[in-house]
C-alpha cells in the first residue's frame, strides 16, 4: 500500500501506512476565511509551515503530533464599526492516535472502504488571543469508500469537546 497523508485541513485518512513508517508533511501557507457570524463578524486565519509528523505504531494504528509554529487571526468587527484586531504567535500542538476499524488491507478495488477513530487533544501553547486557551480534545472518524480506479471519496466527522 502507498505511502499516504492525512492533510491537517484537508481531512484525515480512514486507511493507514506500513509500521514504523515516519512521515513528515507540511503545509508552507493555509488561509481560512470565516464568514460573518450572526454579530457580523468575520474572521482570516493564516497558518504558517504546519506540520504532521507521523510514526506508524501497528499496521492499524498510527501516532501524529501536528505543530503549528506561527499563526496569525484577523477579525474583522460588525460593519458599522469597521474595527479590525489582529492577534498572532505560536499555534497549537495536537496530538492524534488513529486506529483504523476494517479495510486498511484491502482498499484497492471499487466498492471497498475503510473506517477509522482519531481521539485528539489540543495543548494549549498559545498566548496573546491566539488559538484556545484550554486544553481541548475531540474525536475524528474518518471514512473513506473507493468508488473507481480514477476517483475515491471520503467523508470526515469530528467532535470537538474544547472550551474555548
Amino acid at each position: 500500500m502507498p505511502l499516504l497523508n492525512d492533510r491537517r485541513l484537508v481531512g484525515a485518512r480512514s486507511y493507514f501506512f506500513v509500521v514504523v513508517t515516519v512521515i513528515f508533511e507540511a503545509e508552507i501557507v493555509s488561509f481560512a476565511n470565516r464568514a460573518a457570524d450572526e454579530d457580523g463578524n468575520a474572521t482570516d486565519d493564516f497558518q504558517f509551515i504546519a506540520t504532521n509528523l507521523k510514526v506508524g505504531l501497528l499496521n492499524n494504528v498510527d501516532l501524529q503530533v501536528v505543530v503549528q509554529p506561527y499563526s496569525r487571526s484577523r477579525i474583522r468587527l460588525n460593519s458599522s464599526s469597521n474595527q479590525t484586531l489582529q492577534t498572532e504567535g505560536f499555534g497549537a500542538i495536537v496530538a492524534r492516535l488513529k486506529v483504523n476499524l476494517y479495510g486498511n488491507d484491502t482498499f484497492e478495488r471499487p466498492g471497498d472502504s475503510a473506517l477509522a477513530v482519531m481521539p485528539y487533544i489540543s495543548v494549549p501553547t498559545v498566548r496573546d488571543g491566539v488559538g484556545g486557551n484550554f486544553l481541548e480534545g475531540g474525536l475524528i472518524v474518518p471514512f473513506g469508500t473507493f468508488t473507481t480506479t480514477t476517483v475515491s471519496g471520503k467523508s470526515t466527522s469530528s467532535s470537538d469537546n474544547g472550551n474555548s
